[in-house]
């Protein structure tokens, strides 16, 4: 079976999920930033933070039972079930948002955020089941381009959408609505796979077996430095998605359109990386992948710690930056993801990759923690990102002294072939 045959019902399914989400989460914050007063809501900002915790919550509370649950069952099975629940999580969400409940709303931002949680384990330990094992790595390309491509699209629309008023919300709604549809379709034309455990017995406290898992993550080679190096990633990412805002706002003066368009482009640049760092894995070109986006991560945090100045001259400078960041950081994540699904047992991948998922959760949140601690003690965003960019330098420094394996992939001819 082909690549495109084998991946694209996949592909689309994600696509759809991943769009539903930024969609509906975004509209909520654009929402309560900018309409609260109308919705009888008063400190708007306030609630959009709880917005962004709810959604974020599941992941801490419940990924290790959502490998769990993938390894137990058939993955193609359960990603079915998932796309049901998923559409109709949104009819009672649109539901809520047409009748302006509040209550309603977080209760299904936050069910969105357990059917996130339950999803993403499952959608990259079936990925090896799907494709044969020299494309493993660029399907996972493939599959990062299409996260990131729902997140621009699901972003902005949202922006374009909520400030048509009602129209805008029934627009909302009825997208919401057909694309998760869309998913479930898709969903049902996915190879069925064979992969399950039928011994596998589940538990109702969704931190059962972490000692367990976090003992094979370090008794597996090179595992535990790709599950942390992943995480790595979302802390990286969560600095400066949170606080792109407040640099367009601080340092280069600029409106909010602009803090779209860096959105955008970052997000589209992570998914190109993401695409060419799947071909390129296949490649001696492998070798460096890791070591030269590090780098390049490192290098590109410089430029925006010292730009100053709301000119053109400026912001475009800071635009191409933020591009080539997002491109280096596409290229890092994808060997990360590939590691992982190749270092673990058949049955013991999804649990592994709902460690990640955990820790993924765990760092944004601590990025978070960090952000509001630097800026109490006077930083400016500038020297944060500047400071992230330091610290990415010794995590690359780390990965050389402590986990040279994970770097030199191409040596490791098992981990392709």
């Amino acid at each position: 079976m082909s690549l495109r045959r084998a991946l694209f019902p996949l592909w689309w399914t994600q696509f759809c999920g991943a769009f539903n989400d930024n969609l509906y989460k975004n509209a909520l914050i654009v929402i309560f930033t900018f309409q609260a007063q109308s919705w009888g809501i008063e400190q708007g900002s306030w609630w959009v933070n709880i917005i962004a915790a709810l959604f974020i919550l599941p992941f801490l509370l419940f990924s290790l039972m959502a490998g769990r649950v993938a390894d137990r069952f058939n993955k193609t099975r359960l990603i079915r079930l998932l796309k049901t629940i998923e559409l109709i999580l949104m009819m009672f969400g649109s539901l809520a948002l047409l009748t302006h409940s509040l209550w309603g709303i977080l209760s299904i931002i936050f069910l969105l955020g357990v059917h996130s949680t339950f999803f993403g384990p499952v959608k990259y330990a079936i990925l090896p089941e799907l494709v044969k094992t020299e494309d493993l790595a660029l399907a996972n390309g493939w599959v990062e381009l299409g996260t990131f491509m729902a997140i621009i699209l699901g972003t902005n629309l949202s922006a374009l959408l909520i400030p048509q008023g009602n129209v805008g919300e029934y627009l909302l709604v009825s997208t919401v609505l057909v694309v998760a549809l869309m998913g479930l379709i898709s969903s049902f034309n996915m190879m069925i796979t064979s992969v399950k455990d039928d011994s596998l017995k589940l538990s109702i406290n969704p931190f059962k077996g972490i000692v367990d898992q976090l003992s094979l993550a370090t008794q597996t080679k090179g595992l535990w430095a790709a599950i942390i190096g992943n995480s790595w990633f979302w802390f990286f990412g969560a600095v400066y998605l949170t606080q792109l805002p407040n640099y367009c706002k601080e340092v280069l003066h600029s409106t909010p359109y602009l803090v779209t368009l860096f959105w955008t482009v970052l997000a589209f640049s992570v998914a190109v990386g993401s695409l060419l760092s799947g071909r390129l894995l296949t490649t001696r070109c492998s070798t460096f992948l890791l070591p030269v986006s590090l780098i390049g991560m490192s290098v590109l945090s410089w430029p925006l710690s010292v730009l100053q100045g709301g000119s053109m001259n400026t912001v475009i400078v800071a635009l191409i930056d933020v591009v080539l960041l997002g491109f280096f950081a596409g290229l890092y994540i994808v060997p990360m993801y590939v590691w992982i699904q190749r270092r673990t047992a058949i049955h013991q991948r999804a649990a592994i990759l709902g460690l990640t998922n955990m820790l993924n959760a765990l760092f944004m949140i601590v990025a978070s923690l960090l952000i509001l601690l630097g800026l109490s003690f006077g930083l400016s965003i500038s020297q944060l990102f500047g400071m992230v960019g330091g610290v990415n330098g010794v995590f690359l420094l780390a990965l050389i002294l402590f986990a040279r394996p994970l770097l030199l992939q191409v040596k490791d001819r098992d981990l392709l072939s």
